[in-house]
């Protein structure tokens, strides 16, 4: 039941939504991204080489991700 409670939530998000994943994530990588791909007003983000802690391991190119994820945004606002 809490499965679908967070599906219907998902599905229902319109606030814009960074996905990110490292594709060596053998955890939840291409679970999770199967889970909300389906997100509205959402971007897929895989890193390259990085694992489950992705922020952690390349924390340069997250934040790089993040900033031109929240400038794209913005500009969608305007």
């Amino acid at each position: 039941m809490l499965q679908f409670a967070v599906r219907l939530c998902a599905l229902t998000l319109q606030i814009p939504t960074m996905i990110v994943y490292g594709t060596e994530d053998k955890q939840l990588g291409l679970q999770s991204v199967g889970n909300l791909r389906n997100m509205p007003n959402s971007e897929i983000m895989p890193m390259e080489g990085a694992g489950h802690a992705n922020y952690e391991q390349k924390p340069e190119e997250w934040h790089r991700l993040l900033y031109n994820f929240l400038l794209a945004v913005e500009q969608r606002r305007q």
